[in-house]
């Protein structure tokens, strides 16, 4: 089995306003539902007074058996592929063109169901059909994005797969099942999910066209800020401690680079002064660097020890 958990790259330059409304319309209609049966059958009832029942159908329950499930693994399952999908699907039609799409695929999902079982008396319930829309668009529309799904047959492997590969298996499956049980056995209704993904596929292959093209957007963490003048000194001073000289020159050299005329500086000027004369005998350059750490230093024990270290180099 495979089981889709996210899909790679993103599109959307916006929040997802509508695919969240509509994940949170399915969670919170199943929870009233719940919480609005009563008895043993009270939520059977209310599925079959908000369900799509094709033996006697009503505009009303065209739209609200998109947002009945009929138990939690049922709605779990659902929202995981709108939440995966949605996304970028919205990217590209807009809020009010994603929403009005989401509706209009949902309607023609029962209507092939209502084709195929015109006389059943079975209510339909479930978000699928309008979700196969949405991913019958994603299918021509997102041509080079991967799924990450999760494969389980006795192990357990995670692999990324072709958008197009994940979405048309599902498709051939729901399809064939359709051809062989008719409209739904198992308690799957296969021809909602067909009608809904040829919908997705018939609205993509003509609004493509006329949409500007996406480009997709790249999840960057933001950059690390770059250490202060304090935790450069800190670390040059762990660096000295440990023998990295040349680690700690590093450190104190861009504090001096990064921070000049400042207290910070000086003291970087006073241990880079220590080093290059006492560790690497370059008097001179020891000379520059404590003169520099004098005229910057403000702590009164700084102060003279720049002023040891330089009378020390003179004599």
């Amino acid at each position: 089995m495979l089981l889709p958990l996210s899909d790679s790259p993103n599109y959307s330059t916006q929040r997802p306003w509508v695919n969240y409304a509509l994940v949170a319309a399915n969670v919170l209609a199943f929870i009233w539902a719940q919480s609005a049966a009563t008895g043993a059958g009270g939520y059977g009832e209310i599925v079959r007074e908000w369900g799509f029942v094709p033996a006697s159908p009503t505009i009303t329950t065209y739209f609200t058996s998109m947002f009945m499930h009929g138990d939690f693994m049922h709605l779990a399952g659902n929202m995981l592929w709108l939440w995966i999908f949605g996304d970028n699907v919205e990217a590209r039609l807009g809020h009010v063109g994603y929403l009005c799409f989401y509706l209009a695929a949902g309607f023609a999902a029962v209507l092939l169901f209502q084709v195929l079982s015109p006389g059943s008396l079975i209510p339909l319930v479930g978000a699928s059909g309008a979700i196969f829309g949405v991913t019958g668009f994603y299918f021509l529309a997102f041509p080079y994005n991967s799924v990450r799904v999760l494969f389980f047959f006795f192990f357990i492997l995670f692999y990324d797969l072709r958008a197009r590969w994940v979405l048309g298996f599902y498709f051939v499956v729901d399809l064939f099942n359709m051809l062989i049980r008719q409209s739904g056995g198992g308690g799957v209704a296969y021809a909602a999910h067909v009608g809904g993904f040829l919908f997705g596929l018939g609205m993509a292959s003509m609004l493509l066209r006329l949409l500007p093209s996406a480009q997709p957007v790249e999840r960057r963490r933001a950059p690390l800020r770059a250490p202060g003048p304090d935790a450069l000194i800190q670390a040059g001073l762990a660096h000295a401690r440990a023998g990295r000289v040349n680690q700690a020159y590093e450190a104190f050299e861009t504090v001096l680079a990064s921070s000049p005329d400042t207290e910070e500086a000086g003291f970087a000027a006073l241990q880079m002064g220590i080093i290059r004369g006492r560790i690497l005998g370059d008097f001179e350059g020891a000379r520059r660097l404590l003169s520099y750490a004098l005229d910057h230093l403000v702590q009164p024990l700084h102060v003279r020890r720049a002023q040891a270290e330089l009378s020390e180099i003179s004599t």
